[in-house]
This record gives structure tokens, sequence and C-alpha cells, in this order.
């Protein structure tokens, strides 16, 4: 059988924040690290104050942090990474997978891999000026998985840290099979340590996982993590009990988090009701509760429903 990997738990947009892995790690474990959502630089390498406060050293006591960065600009990148450095992070990692609209439009995540020349003229200043090690998270391709081979031997020729590999297209999003023999590619003919993200769901597909890529550093798992918080104790045989109390008490402190933090009500609001689209099922919750909860209106109300429930 093959070695255990690391698990990381995915930089998941919207959701994965400090808040969220703060709530997550007071309850559960079997992650070895955590990498944030991307950090979405200005032309100077300028992070958002939202961003800044995700990868403060004071927001993240314990844990190890990947920050991740999203940007077309080497320059900005350098600056970024310097200012990562001064908060005693020893990695940066660019995002070259983020398939959204808005983000591939300019140019920026996995936009970035449709041309390769302009990628590689972006990796020799990167690795050249970046102060700490980079690691990358991609795709496979733009549009079509020929470009597989020409990107990872593009890969090939600079020190990357960790190459985390989604294995489907930009044109694919997050949905329709892998292209596992794409990823038997990578983890064969890679260079640097792989981290694969084969949209792991259960503690057997982690186990089919790690016997088809024995070469991978480590394995990335995000929405099967964020619908089964003891997934990753599942897959490293961590024993785990009172499965469903256990859940109630981390959506009491995660909702109580957001609580203190977030202003109001409705924000506070729109973040459980979008992590119960990925609980409902695991969960066993019938769509009609499921509904009414969508249909809250108020904290008070969204309690009522789900102690009926529970």
């Amino acid at each position: 059988m093959a070695r255990m990997k690391e698990i990381v738990f995915a930089p998941l947009e919207g959701i994965g924040n400090h808040i969220y892995r703060n709530a997550w790690r007071r309850h559960y474990g079997g992650v070895t690290r955590f990498m944030t959502p991307f950090l979405d630089l200005n032309s100077v390498g300028g992070m958002k104050n939202r961003g800044i406060a995700d990868i403060l050293p004071e927001n993240n006591e314990g844990a190890v942090i990947i920050p991740q960065v999203l940007t077309d600009s080497p320059k900005a990148l350098t600056a970024a990474a310097e200012k990562l450095a001064g908060y005693g992070y020893a990695e940066v990692n660019l995002n070259l997978g983020c398939p959204v609209g808005t983000v591939t439009g300019k140019g920026r995540g996995s936009a970035m891999l449709k041309d390769a020349e302009k990628l590689r003229r972006f990796l020799d200043e990167a690795y050249e000026t970046c102060p700490i090690p980079l690691s990358l998270k991609t795709r496979i391709g733009f549009e079509s998985a020929e470009e597989a081979g020409p990107l990872f031997e593009l890969f090939n020729d600079y020190p990357v840290k960790e190459l985390t590999v989604h294995p489907r297209l930009r044109s694919e999003f997050y949905t329709g099979p892998i292209h596992a023999d794409v990823l038997d590619m990578v983890c064969r003919e890679s260079k640097n340590p792989v981290c694969v993200n084969p949209g792991i769901t259960t503690a057997e597909e982690f186990a089919a996982a790690i016997n088809r890529w024995p070469e991978a550093s480590a394995v990335m798992i995000g929405r099967g993590l964020i619908a089964d918080p003891a997934l990753a104790e599942k897959c490293t045989a961590i024993e785990s009990n009172d499965g469903r109390t256990r859940f109630l008490s981390f959506h009491d402190d995660l909702l109580e988090s957001y609580q203190a933090i977030l202003f109001g009500e409705t924000p506070v609001l729109f973040k459980m009701k979008e992590l119960w689209s990925y609980w409902s099922v695991p969960f066993g919750m019938d769509e009609k509760t499921l509904k009414r909860i969508k249909k809250a209106r108020s904290v008070s109300e969204y309690r009522s429903i789900l102690a009926m429930y529970t």
C-alpha cells in the first residue's frame, strides 16, 4: 500500500477563510496544511483588508498556512511575497487555476495557461525576484488536454516549491470526470513535488488516490471536507466519535464566530445557507427542511428550524 499522504485543505473562495478554518480546527483534525483563498492583488502587490485579516499570524495560531495570491504581474507577486515574508511566511502560492469569468476576463487565474510564452516570461521574472519559495496551483490546461504536456514541461524548468494539480480544464470548471491519465503523466514526469487534487469526497477515494499516485507529495481536498468535516480523520484513520453531536457543536461554534465578526444577520445567514448546500446530503437533511433554512430571515428563525430538525 502507498505511504500515507499529507492532506491540504483547499482554498475555497468565500468559505475557507480563517473564521471557518479556526472553528473547524477546534473540532476536527487530520489536515496538515491550509491554503488560503486567493489574495487578489492590485498592480503594486497591495491586498484588501479582508485578505490581510485572513493571513495575519494572530488569526492563524497553531496552523500551517500557505497564502495564495491572484495576479498577472510578477512585480505585484514579488511585492506581496515581501509583505508575506514580513509576517513570517516561508511560501507563497500563485493561483493558475481559477476558472471564474470575472477572473479569467482580466487574464488571471487559469487564463494564464492560454499563452505559454507569456506564462514563461511571467515565471522567469517571478522565480528570479520572489523572496520566498513559490508554489503553483494549476489546472491541466485551458481548453484542451493536449495543452498538458507542453504546460508541465514548462513548469519543470522552474524550482516550484509544490505543484498542486486540479486535473480538469478551465472549460470544465468543477464538473465531469477528471483527466486521471494526465495526472498519471504529471506525477510520473514532474521534477517538482506534486500535490494532487482529484476531487476526493470519501475515505475510499482517498485510499484509491494515494495508491494510484504514490509519487504525490500530498493530497488536496476541498468540497469533500466542507461536506464532511470529519473526512480528513477518516482518510488518516484518526479515531472520531459522536459524529452528529460533534457536527452540531462545530456548527454552533462557526455560527457564533460569524456573528462575532460579520456586521448584521444577513451576511451571517448567507454564510450558513451556503454551507448547507454542502452539508444537507451527508447530514441527511430532507429537501423541505433545507428549503425552510434557505428562506430563514433571521438567525433566531434559522436556529428554530434547525432545532426542530435535530
